[in-house]
C-alpha cells in the first residue's frame, strides 16, 4: 500500500512540473513612456463669439503599461492596456495662463484566435477632466465604450462657451 501512495504521490509531482510547459507565454511586461503631443482644441471664434484665438492641448502620456496574453499556438487572443497622462489646455501663443487636467485611460481588445479579427473591445476611464478655479468643471468625460455592442455609457461635460471665455480675459 506504501508503495502505490509512493508511486501516486511521484506521479502527482511529475504531472506539476509538465503542466506549465503546455500554458500559454507569459504576457510581455509592463513599460513606461513618456510622449507629448499638441494639437488644436477649440476655435473660440465663429460659432462661439468669444474671440479669434485657437485654444491647444498640450497633452502629455506618461505612463503606459499593456499585456499581452497569447493562446497555445502563439496567436495574441487578448490586450490589456492602462494609460495615464496629463492635458495643459492654453490660448494659442500664450502660455501664461493654463489649465490642468489628468485623465487614466483602459483599454481591454479580445482577438479571434484563428483569424486575429476584433471579438470586443471595452475603453473605460476618465479621458478628460479640466477645471476652472473658483467655476469648476468645463471639460469632463468620463466613459465607458464597448465594441461590437456599441454600448456607451457616462458623464460628458463640454462647456467651451466658458473655457473661450476664460482664455479671452
Amino acid at each position: 500500500m506504501k508503495k502505490i501512495m509512493f508511486l501516486f504521490i511521484i506521479v502527482v509531482i511529475l504531472a506539476a512540473m509538465v503542466v506549465p510547459a503546455f500554458a500559454a507565454p507569459y504576457p510581455k511586461p509592463p513599460g513606461r513612456i513618456h510622449k507629448v503631443f499638441d494639437y488644436p482644441l477649440v476655435y473660440c471664434g465663429d460659432e462661439i463669439g468669444v474671440g479669434d484665438f485657437w485654444l491647444w492641448d498640450h497633452e502629455e502620456a506618461y505612463a503606459f503599461f499593456t499585456n499581452e496574453r497569447y493562446d497555445r499556438d502563439g496567436n495574441k487572443v487578448q490586450k490589456n492596456e492602462h494609460v495615464d497622462g496629463t492635458d495643459m489646455i492654453y490660448r494659442e501663443g500664450n502660455l501664461d495662463k493654463v489649465l490642468n487636467g489628468t485623465y487614466h485611460i483602459n483599454l481591454l481588445l479580445k482577438r479571434e484566435p484563428a483569424t486575429g479579427d476584433i471579438k470586443s473591445l471595452q475603453w473605460t476611464g476618465i479621458f478628460w477632466h479640466i477645471n476652472i478655479p473658483g467655476h469648476g468643471v468645463v471639460f469632463h468625460d468620463s466613459d465607458s465604450f464597448t465594441y461590437p455592442e456599441d454600448r456607451q455609457a457616462g458623464l460628458t461635460v463640454f462647456d467651451v462657451v466658458t473655457l473661450c471665455e476664460y482664455f479671452a480675459s
